[in-house]
């Protein structure tokens, strides 16, 4: 238990550089999407030499950088399936000036097992329209489950949304989820269910090598995308976009990774 609490420290310390507001100190200068040149900031308050001074220079020589394009030419194979041990807790609802993020509350035993492997899950956050796309095509939302092995090895397991019928549990999220930037509200009281977030149908995926979505852009993260997309309302869509729209990164080349599925072809629908 110790190591998973050293490693979920050393993770969310990482995680704090990805999310932390605009205004944030020296060694995380302001980044946005709208230009997403990342790599060309300089943080302005640093006394470190070139490159040092360019704390993401990472998303733009990175080669394992995420999001990417899934594509029906993605090679097959049997895979370790993704196996989420997830439970209810009573999380913190967090406004990242980024994106609308939830995480889980200190001492929370949900996990999600990967063969002989188990990664603990710190935080779940959304992005729209959705950062992976499907044969050059978006789906409406994309949600981001950020799960940790004892080692800090990063795996995030991905639900792709779309406008149907109404989630329940996703409706909590905007009830509770601050409006303001840098805002966090960890008295809610309200009991969350990350399960009842994610596809029932799991058994189709798409696996590969890849990086954080914002700035840092660190790599060494696998990804996990259900091909089964779950479903929010329009009008729960329309929330969430009225607190972040456009927060998805471009797409970025394989350079020669190979993305590994247990199904042929693209589309999850």
């Amino acid at each position: 238990m110790r190591h998973i609490v050293r490693a979920k420290l050393l993770l969310t310390t990482m995680l704090t550089v990805m999310i932390s507001p605009s205004w944030a100190a020296s060694g995380d200068p302001s980044w946005g999407y709208k230009n997403q040149s990342w790599w060309l900031i300089k943080d302005t308050l640093s006394t470190q030499p070139v490159p040092l001074n360019y704390p993401y220079g990472t998303c733009g020589i990175g080669s394992n950088q995420a999001p990417v394009d899934i594509q029906g030419s993605a090679s097959t194979a049997r895979l370790n399936r993704p196996n989420p041990r997830y439970i209810p807790g009573l999380p913190t609802f967090y406004n990242t000036g980024y994106s609308v993020q939830v995480n889980t509350e200190e001492g929370y035993l949900g996990s999600v097992a990967i063969g002989n492997d188990v990664f603990s899950l710190i935080q779940f956050h959304f992005h729209a329209p959705s950062e992976h796309t499907f044969n050059g095509r978006h789906y409406d939302a994309e949600l981001h489950f950020v799960n940790i092995r004892e080692d800090g090895k990063a795996a995030v397991m991905t639900s792709m949304i779309m406008v149907g019928a109404a989630n329940a549990e996703f409706q909590k999220i905007l009830d509770n989820v601050p409006t303001a930037a840098g805002q966090k509200n960890s008295t809610s009281g309200v009991r969350l269910n990350p399960n009842l977030l994610l596809p029932t149908n799991r058994r189709q995926f798409f696996t590969y090598a890849g990086s954080l979505t914002t700035p840092p852009c660190a790599e060494g993260i696998n990804f996990y995308i259900f091909a089964k997309p779950i479903t929010i309302s329009s009008d729960q869509l329309a929330g969430l976009k009225r607190l972040y729209d456009n927060n998805n990164r471009m797409t970025q080349p394989l350079n020669g990774r190979v993305l590994t599925s247990t199904k042929t072809g693209g589309m999850g629908q």
